[in-house]
């Protein structure tokens, strides 16, 4: 059964006039972007976020991956995920500071660096590390083995350093699933998040989903009309992180 993402939370973040920046025509796109309950984020546990926000009221998000997380195809920063989730969540907890922070396309992160991870982590005092992980290592053939091990190194960096995790996989689209076999590399993500107890947002089956049922064209070709879609999908991807986070922290 499909339901859109949060749409009364939505609306009320919405109503509430605190999201600044883009405009609310803009904002208001990610309720137009339905999810099947399964590939929603649930019952999310989020203790050391949680605990910032009951403690000092400020929340700081570190969102790291690659080229989709730097946002580069909105043409625009303020249209990036990291940056309408900041919206989202602002307006959701009034009265909280949230801070969200876009370390997409940084190579060294994305090449998974743990120690790099746990110095950002202590460097920005986040307390939730949102990671995109997978496009490059499936682009590129990688080991999977090789690839699980960073991962798990990874994730034990993240929480020794104190912080929530929650992962992403790669992107969907028509034109790169004809040519890069994300199928293993999916795999071995979705297995290693639920043998560490890590939520995944299933980034790839969203965006299937919205491009089987017309929601969004992903094969689209001027640069023009790529914008107006990479827009309206990181509005769609924050909404379906703001919504549980949100839940999450109250």
């Amino acid at each position: 059964m499909m339901r859109r993402v949060g749409v009364a939370l939505l609306m009320a973040m919405l109503a509430c006039g605190r999201t600044g920046g883009p405009a609310h025509a803009e904002i208001a796109a990610a309720v137009v972007c339905p999810l099947p309950e399964n590939l929603m984020l649930r019952d999310l546990s989020l203790p050391a976020a949680r605990a910032a926000l009951e403690r000092d009221g400020q929340l700081v998000i570190l969102s790291v991956g690659g080229a989709a997380t730097a946002g580069d195809a909105a043409g625009d920063p303020v249209a990036t995920y990291p940056v309408r989730l900041q919206e989202y969540l602002t307006a959701a907890l009034p009265g909280r500071s949230i801070v969200v922070l876009n370390r997409g396309n940084d190579r060294r992160i994305a090449a998974i660096q743990p120690k790099e991870l746990a110095s950002l982590i202590r460097d920005t005092g986040a307390r939730l590390v949102i990671w995109a992980t997978g496009a490059r290592e499936a682009a590129r053939s990688a080991d999977i083995d090789e690839y699980v091990a960073r991962l798990e190194t990874g994730i034990e960096m993240i929480r020794k350093a104190g912080a929530d995790l929650i992962l992403l996989d790669m992107q969907y689209a028509p034109s790169i699933v004809r040519i890069v076999n994300f199928g293993p590399y999916r795999d071995a993500l979705r297995g290693t998040a639920i043998a560490r107890d890590v939520p995944l947002l299933p980034r790839f089956q969203m965006m299937q989903r919205w491009s089987d049922d017309g929601v969004l064209n992903l094969d689209v070709q001027s640069n023009e009309e790529r914008r107006v879609v990479a827009r309206k999908l990181f509005a769609c991807v924050a909404a379906a992180l703001a919504v549980p986070i949100a839940q999450a922290v109250r």
